[in-house]
């Protein structure tokens, strides 16, 4: 009874230590400015270089906040993880999930499976705690300890390259999906069966789509005429609100899309090299920040 006893109050201890981390690291972030990635930092992988950056939206200030080890890597998708306080980045090359710690830049692979041997893009986490990850022309679907589940319709076929995905406020999945199909996709998170759907303009590429706080959905579509699209919540209405001649041809590769504290949309540029700032009408706010071939982008919120 003695070991019982004792087990019960060590058991104790631990999550009290644990829940005050938790406690104290939101503290740092949410108080200091000299974290290795910061909240309110725009976070920007790569297609040609195998480093991540962040940019802070206020002072500009770019920081490199790592550089993978093969010369092959590259970052093709990112989510910040509000639980560990970690910017969980999806590496092709040796394709993996690597995690870079905000608190002190240190990094640890956090997903490694065989079955991710295609290419890797983008990455979200479901309301149940548990991950997608964009392979090639699916959605692998893994536990939050990093485990591949499989079964009722996991892996998800989407017959099209998936670019980049995220998950809705009413807990559905939101993915880009180019190649063959070109769609801008609303899918059920439990079985991944396909609700709603919009092709945009013909024969492009939709390469970022991210909810904004008001329900509409921005999404980038990449091809011939360069734009982006704002959307309703089921993808029943939606118009381009920023063309790139309207634009001063300052959007000719537009990639991810990220969308500010403000609701204002962020778009990565992959052949200016530069980041997008739109208002709602597409209105351009201001063009910053150097990257070579931005590719994916989030806000740490």
């Amino acid at each position: 009874m003695y070991n019982n006893i004792m087990r019960h109050i060590i058991s104790n201890i631990l999550i009290l230590l644990s829940l005050s981390s938790c406690f104290l690291l939101k503290e740092q972030l949410s108080t200091t400015s000299n974290l290795h990635i910061n909240k309110g930092d725009i976070v920007l992988t790569s297609l040609n270089a195998r480093d991540v950056h962040s940019i802070n939206p206020q002072t500009l200030e770019n920081k490199q906040l790592s550089q993978f080890d093969r010369i092959t890597d590259r970052g093709r998708g990112l989510f910040w993880n509000k639980n560990t306080y970690e910017l969980l980045v999806v590496v092709d090359g040796r394709d993996r999930v690597e995690a870079i710690s905000a608190i002190d830049g240190s990094s640890r692979d956090f997903i490694i499976d065989g079955n991710l041997n295609g290419t890797i893009r983008g990455m979200t986490q479901l309301d149940t705690g548990e991950y997608l990850i964009i392979e090639s022309n699916g959605l692998e679907r893994f536990s939050q300890a990093g485990l591949r589940i499989t079964g009722g319709g996991w892996p998800l076929n989407l017959s099209g390259a998936g670019y980049q995905v995220s998950t809705l406020t009413n807990g559905n999945i939101l993915v880009c999906v180019g190649g063959a199909i070109d769609q801008v996709q609303i899918r059920d998170p439990s079985t991944g069966a396909l609700l709603f759907s919009d092709n945009g303009p013909g024969g492009h590429n939709p390469t970022g789509c991210k909810e904004r706080s008001d329900g509409t959905i921005a999404v980038s579509f990449n091809g011939g005429t360069d734009q982006v699209w704002l959307y309703n919540d089921d993808l029943s209405v939606g118009s381009a609100i920023a063309l790139n001649s309207n634009l001063g041809n300052i959007m000719s590769n537009p990639q991810g899309i990220a969308i500010a504290e403000n609701d204002n949309i962020y778009v990565s540029d992959a052949t200016h090299n530069h980041i997008l700032e739109l208002n709602s009408n597409g209105e351009l706010i201001r063009a910053f920040g150097v990257l070579s071939y931005a590719s994916d982008i989030i806000v740490i919120d």
